[in-house]
């Protein structure tokens, strides 16, 4: 009977050794099932953003440039602002162009053409309506066109053109028609200036003919003519 009972003692231990020998592995290692019911949170993924290609590129900010080109007033517009652009500062002492009979900031920009004698065309910059024509002193001819740039209405003003090959005041002008001719350097023309042509560009509707002004804060009643070309 003492025999028997050490039998089954062993028997208990034998059979509980062997239980946890086969389910050792399942609670000992980390489940791998992937549809388990509770995953192990994922860490967040650190590595860099692909670069973006060009169908994903972010659109550039809009700019200050008009919906619709414009045609340049004259030719090598851009190349022949040398001496005097928007807002420059100028006393006859420090003027790169001399002798010189002005003060202030200029209100537009001088596009030179004293090295050439030709006639020279001046175009109007877009459709608009001639509002005024004429001989100007500090000008010599002038003509102010009112035009409807990206939806607003903006005087342009032409200045140092020939007062005898202007348009007539009230006529409608299409962008890109001549409206007039470089006067002659030191003539009448250009009431004694050099050949080149002064462009200028008001915000509003209301006529200012003055090519340079006492101060920078009256500046914000002008454009900056370069700002309306790419």
């Amino acid at each position: 009977m003492k025999k028997f009972k050490i039998s089954l003692i062993g028997l208990v231990i034998g059979a509980a050794t062997v239980a946890i020998f086969l389910l050792w592995p399942r609670y000992s290692l980390a489940p791998t099932d992937p549809v388990s019911s509770d995953p192990a949170p994922s860490l967040p993924d650190s590595s860099p953003p692909p670069s973006p290609s060009l169908a994903t590129a972010s659109v550039p900010p809009p700019t200050l440039m008009p919906a619709v080109s414009l045609t340049p007033p004259i030719a090598e517009f851009k190349e022949r602002i040398t001496k005097k652009p928007f807002g420059i500062y100028i006393t006859p002492a420090t003027s790169p162009v001399q002798p010189e009979r002005f003060t202030g900031y200029h209100t537009g920009v001088d596009i030179e053409y004293a090295d050439n004698l030709g006639k020279i065309p001046v175009q109007a910059i877009s459709d608009g309506k001639v509002i005024q024509a004429g001989h100007v002193s500090g000008y010599g001819g002038v003509v102010v066109i009112e035009h409807q740039l990206s939806g607003t209405i903006r005087l342009a003003l032409y200045g140092h053109l020939d007062p005898q090959d202007l348009p007539p005041v009230g006529a409608p002008v299409k962008q890109g028609e001549t409206i007039g001719q470089l006067g002659q350097g030191g003539t009448k023309e250009t009431d004694g200036e050099r050949k080149h042509l002064h462009f200028a560009i008001l915000k509003d509707r209301k006529i200012d003919l003055r090519g340079y002004v006492p101060t920078p804060s009256e500046l914000e009643n002008w454009l900056d003519p370069q700002l309306l070309f790419p």
